[in-house]
């Protein structure tokens, strides 16, 4: 004899109606009222020291509070921090890839261009396809003259 269990979603659909819904993102056929979170891929300069930081976040001006403020244990020692580039993505996981290539020796490469103010190659735009990260270290950086 089998028992049958019972189970309610309905708590679940509260909580996913509690949801914050921040952009809404349009394609060539958007459902009406769809809206997504869209994430932040960010690069922050120290002010301090020659580091940068690399993140992503749903919440841009509240993750820079964090990182000022020095609740951010990795980034509390070489506040204040600078916001230097920005992307937007549409999924956690693309934005994941995202940080990952762009902690990775090509991706600080980009990050030293975007500082000196020449153009970043991104070669591989398409994050299936992005490099993996072949070494970790610190990007030392090049004052450039005022």
């Amino acid at each position: 004899m089998s028992a049958r269990i019972q189970v309610s979603f309905a708590p679940l659909a509260q909580l996913v109606e509690q949801l914050p819904l921040k952009e809404t993102v349009g394609g060539s056929n958007p459902s009406r009222g769809t809206k997504f979170i869209m994430f932040k891929i960010y690069i922050l300069l120290s002010l301090k020291s020659p580091k940068t930081y690399v993140g992503y976040t749903n919440n841009l001006k509240q993750r820079m509070c964090y990182h000022n403020n020095g609740k951010v244990k990795a980034t509390k020692s070489f506040r204040p921090w600078k916001l230097i580039y920005t992307e937007t993505i549409s999924s956690i996981s693309e934005a994941k890839q995202r940080e990952k290539y762009l902690k990775s020796s090509a991706g600080r490469r980009n990050i030293k261009r975007i500082i000196v103010g020449s153009r970043p190659s991104f070669r591989n735009k398409n994050l299936d396809e992005a490099p993996a990260p072949k070494e970790r270290g610190s990007l030392q950086l090049e004052r450039r003259p005022d």
